[in-house]
């Protein structure tokens, strides 16, 4: 791929020596769907030809690939981090993102971990938000209206994209209690008269164990991302303890090794609170990720690291990768200071 426009430019001046004149910092990334006969056609996902371009870039340029319990490892003991590390990571336990992902990036020696709903590799359901997303794209004509677990209406919104009502709709229930999710979704299947799935549909199907054991034997990590995809700040106590302890049980007692790190469902503001975090701890993990759109620093708290949504556009990923980032936030967070004054 041949860098053109702002993409040259961003080569360069990553080139600069000031990476460590801006402290001790990490990218994590958070990759969505890749492209193959594992995944379905949708927006967020990314080509294998991306990704080979990604990981031949960062190893031309001297970035060190880390684990993401290397990094937490190194945090704990309190040294610094190598020159130019990165962290690369995956949510929910996709046949994609094992298989095809897992394969891409055992090719170029770069770790990889992959958080894992062990409800879904149970194949005891597949998440909600994903049976939505497949839901509504199945109705040719949506209703007017939705009734949501709690009984409050929804109203659909006809200007919006297929996509922004989905994910509006989504927005909604996440606010909502969690508890009876899993049923209202199978309801709705019935009152929209779409065939309500006996197991996820192509493009929708979980990684096997023996997919996850040669995952792990590639060099990557498996870790727990709770047992059914539930937000936590929806739940009460006790079932979130019980949705984090019994992922990571379930499986530590199926797979050959499980690592000591956590993901948080869907993981944004408010989706989790600071209890959740010292829950996570006591629990005996060693740190946990959300899905805060932001470069790790020293200084972050080791249960609420964020994440890097991985782009789709090389000089976003040059940005991403290096200082550039860090300086762009360092920025940003004067800015907002000065402007509290």
């Amino acid at each position: 791929m041949t860098l053109k426009g702002k993409a040259r430019w961003l080569h360069w001046a990553q080139k600069l020596p000031l990476h460590t004149l801006l402290g001790d910092f990490c990218p994590i990334f958070v990759l969505h769907r890749v492209a193959g006969e594992n995944a379905p056609v949708q927006a967020h996902i990314h080509q294998p030809e991306f990704l080979e371009w990604c990981l031949s870039y960062l190893k031309s340029e001297g970035y060190r690939a880390i684990s993401l319990d290397e990094l937490i490892s190194y945090r704990r003991k309190r040294r610094r981090l190598p020159a130019k590390s990165v962290v690369f990571t995956v949510d929910d336990g996709f046949r994609d993102n094992v298989v095809d992902a897992g394969a891409l990036f055992a090719k170029f020696q770069v770790p990889l971990t992959c958080f894992v709903i062990s409800g879904f590799t149970a194949e005891e359901l597949w998440p909600w938000d994903d049976q939505l997303k497949h839901l509504l794209g199945k109705v040719e004509q949506l209703p007017s209206t939705i009734e949501l677990p709690d009984g409050s209406t929804f109203v659909i919104n006809p200007i919006l994209t297929r996509y922004e009502q989905v994910r509006t709709l989504r927005n909604r229930l996440k606010q909502l209690s969690q508890d009876a999710i899993y049923p209202w979704l199978r309801r709705q299947y019935k009152d929209l008269q779409v065939r309500y799935p006996s197991k996820p549909p192509a493009g929708y199907r979980p990684a096997k164990l023996s997919q996850l054991e040669r995952f792990i034997r590639q060099g990557h990590t498996v870790c727990a991302h709770t047992h059914t995809h539930r937000i936590l700040s929806q739940l009460d106590l006790n079932t979130a303890r019980w949705e984090i302890r019994h992922s990571y049980t379930w499986l530590t007692e199926n797979l050959s090794k499980t690592g000591s790190s956590f993901a948080y469902p869907t993981g944004r503001s408010g989706d989790f609170n600071f209890e959740h975090q010292r829950l996570v701890e006591s629990l005996g993990f060693s740190g946990a990720v959300t899905t805060e759109a932001r470069t790790h620093c020293s200084g972050d708290p080791l249960f609420a690291l964020p994440r890097l949504s991985l782009p789709e556009e090389p000089y976003q990923f040059i940005q991403y990768l290096s200082y550039i980032e860090v300086l762009k936030q360092r920025v940003r967070g004067c800015l907002l200071a000065s402007q509290k004054r």
